[in-house]
């Protein structure tokens, strides 16, 4: 049975405890590594995560038009050597990329969400009207709306 994990979301000022590392970094196996795909690298807090080269995601981060960052704490188990050649198995953190949202998309949602409320507003304005009782005020308000 697994566990369910929380997702790292980041958003504003925190977008920027996420630092580029470098690009164009080759896969060491799998099918990308067949294809001669790439990979940037990035880290927050010190731990690395990589996204392929091709992702959106790297030209949005460097043009500065990140709105948030999913990511998905995890750890795994690797292999160090110590200064003199023993091997041991050791538990780092982990942080994979999820997903993301730019400024564009984020615009869109907020012209959305303000359509909608829009609407919203007059919907409750109509059902208000449908049941208020008649009086000069009500007829001035409709005439001058």
């Amino acid at each position: 049975m697994s566990q369910s994990v929380t997702p790292i979301v980041l958003e504003n000022k925190d977008i920027y405890s996420v630092a580029f590392v470098e690009k164009g970094l080759k896969y060491k196996k799998g099918q990308r590594n067949k294809e001669g795909k790439t990979f940037t690298r990035y880290s927050r807090n010190g731990v690395a995560f990589s996204i392929p080269d091709d992702h959106p995601f790297n030209a949005d981060f460097a043009l500065g038009k990140v709105e948030s960052i999913t990511l998905i704490p995890g750890t795994a188990e690797i292999e160090r050597v110590d200064s003199e050649g023993n091997n041991s198995k050791v538990k780092v953190d982990t942080i994979n990329f999820a997903s993301y949202i730019n400024t564009d998309q984020m615009s869109a949602v907020q012209n959305r969400m303000l359509q909608n409320a829009k609407v919203e507003s007059m919907i409750a304005r109509y059902q208000h009207l449908a049941t208020a009782p008649v009086t000069a005020d009500l007829l001035n308000e409709l005439e001058n709306a």
